[in-house]
């Protein structure tokens, strides 16, 4: 995840992961704080499609960039 975009290396993934979004009632990000400020290929949107975000370190989300956002951030 880089500036809120929601990226993977790999684009069978990717797409696969598109389309279970697509469908989801409910949209779960988790992530580890290593993988932040990485950029790769493939996107599948932003982190503001998401209802909520699990992450291990409450420093690793800039909530200001969030404000706006419905997001539920869980550390």
């Amino acid at each position: 995840m880089k500036n809120g975009i929601i990226s993977f290396e790999d684009q069978e993934d990717a797409y696969l992961k598109q389309l279970v979004l697509k469908n989801a009632k409910v949209k779960i990000l988790l992530a580890e704080t290593s993988k932040f400020e990485k950029s790769v290929t493939f996107s599948i949107g932003d982190i503001s499609e998401f209802d909520y975000f699990i992450t291990n370190e409450n420093s690793a989300v800039s909530e200001s960039s969030l404000e706006n956002s419905s997001l539920k951030i869980i550390y």
